[in-house]
C-alpha cells in the first residue's frame, strides 16, 4: 500500500524548520512492515553507542547534533528511521507499551501479534517542502531500534563513546607492549563472543526508542486499515 501526507501548504505557512513524527501502524507481513518515505532521502543516524551523562547533559541537544549535520547534507528536507518493530521485537524496548485497545482506537483491524509499528521523524522547511509525503510499506519486518546508553562505568566497559571515541577500557594494552595480558609471557586462553563479550554487555543499560519519542513535542499517527478479504 502506498498512501501520501500534504505537507506542502503548511510548510509555505512555516517561519522555518518543520519537524514531523510519523507513527505508521501495517501488518506484519511482506504486504506491510516497516512504512518508509520514497520522495525525500533517507539518513542515518549512528547509535549503540554513549551519548552523556543524563544528570549533567541534555539528550535533545545531543541528538540535535547529530541529526542536522546530516540532514544539511541530504538538502534540508530529509527523514529517518527511529522505531521499527512488532511486539516484543524491540531491544531495548521502551518504557510504554502500544495496546490492543490503542491499536483499535488508531483503527488497526487486528490483533497485538499481528501489528507492525514504524516511527520516522521527518524535518523540512518552507523551501524544500517541494512535494508532499510519499509513504509505503516496504515489506520488511526485521526490527530497528535507535538507541543510545548512558555514560557510567559499567557501559564505559562494553560500549563505545558516540563519535568513535572509544572507552577508557576497550584496547588497553600491557605496560611491556608484548601483546599479552600474562606477566609471565604465556598466551592467554582464547575467548568466544559467548563467553567474553556477552558478560561484558549484559550489564549495559541503553537509552531507547521511549527517549527519542520525549524529544519532539508533536507527531501524527497513520494507521493503516488491514484488508478484509471479501
Amino acid at each position: 500500500d502506498a498512501f501520501s501526507i500534504p505537507i506542502r501548504l503548511a510548510a509555505r505557512n512555516s517561519p522555518g524548520e518543520q519537524d514531523m513524527l510519523i507513527y505508521a501502524i501495517t501488518d506484519r507481513s511482506d504486504l506491510g512492515g516497516r512504512v518508509a518515505i520514497s520522495n525525500y532521502s533517507e539518513i542515518t543516524i549512528p547509535d549503540k553507542c554513549i551519548w552523556g551523562d543524563p544528570a549533567t547533559d541534555d539528550f535533545m541537544e545531543f541528538y540535535e547534533t547529530e541529526f542536522r549535520p546530516r540532514w544539511a547534507d541530504a538538502g534540508f528536507a530529509a527523514w529517518t528511521t527511529e522505531w521499527a518493530g512488532a511486539a516484543g521485537s524491540c531491544s531495548p524496548c521502551s518504557g510504554t507499551a502500544i495496546s490492543d485497545a490503542d491499536l483499535e482506537a488508531l483503527g488497526f483491524e487486528g490483533g497485538l501479534e499481528e501489528h507492525f509499528l514504524t516511527r520516522l521523524h521527518v524535518r523540512y522547511t518552507p523551501d524544500t517542502a517541494t512535494q508532499d509525503l510519499m509513504l509505503y510499506a516496504s515489506g520488511l519486518t526485521e526490527s530497528k531500534v535507535t538507541s543510545f546508553a548512558d555514560d557510567n562505568p559499567m557501559n564505559r566497559e562494553c560500549i563505545e563513546v558516540c563519535g568513535g571515541e572509544p572507552s577508557e577500557d576497550q584496547g588497553a594494552d600491557d605496560s611491556d607492549g608484548s601483546g599479552s595480558g600474562d606477566p609471565a609471557g604465556e598466551a592467554a586462553p582464547e575467548s568466544t563472543p559467548s563467553d567474553a563479550d556477552s558478560s561484558k554487555r549484559s550489564g549495559c543499560s541503553t537509552v531507547g526508542g521511549g527517549s527519542l519519542v520525549a524529544m519532539w513535542l508533536g507527531g501524527l499517527a497513520v494507521g493503516l486499515r488491514r484488508r478484509r478479504d471479501g
